[in-house]
């Protein structure tokens, strides 16, 4: 992943369960990781493909794009959200793009687990089209954070 985008040429990445969108998702926080050194970065657009004729499909696909400058989130945070494995992807995406509307720039959205993650990633995904009429949109930028609860 990290090489592609350094080489200019992005990856698409694809999952087809709860667990490998998870460990996809771990994937690209390391490649930031790596990508760190160069001053380079990723951004990630979910797909679900099979959504339209089956909203429970885990089968993903990420179109990433190539940052030439490193993406510090630390001090941009305005909204934060947690997603459990309880959540509903189109409440949680339903307040992404309501934060998207009101000019918050950057919204951390934060999941443990699988089914959490896959939940998350589908919550972005649904945010986006919720914004197609405004003309906005969305990506993400997947990293490790520290967790009290576990």
């Amino acid at each position: 992943i990290a090489a592609g985008v350094r080489n200019g040429n992005p990856a698409t990445v694809l999952a087809i369960s709860d667990q490998a969108v998870n460990k996809a998702v771990k994937a690209l926080a390391l490649a930031r990781n790596f990508l760190a050194a160069d001053a380079l970065d990723l951004v990630a657009q979910p797909h679900f493909p099979e959504y339209d004729s089956n909203p429970q499909t885990a089968n993903l696909q990420m179109e990433l794009q190539a940052k030439a400058a490193r993406i510090s989130l630390e001090h941009k945070v305005e909204s934060t959200m947690a997603v459990s494995q309880h959540s509903v992807p189109t409440s949680v995406a339903g307040a992404i793009a309501s934060a998207a509307r009101e000019g918050k720039h950057v919204t951390k959205v934060s999941g443990m687990g699988p089914q959490a993650v896959l939940r998350m990633v589908k919550s972005i995904f649904l945010a986006r089209r919720y914004l197609r009429d405004d003309a906005l949109d969305l990506s993400f930028v997947p990293e490790f954070s520290d967790s009290e609860t576990g």
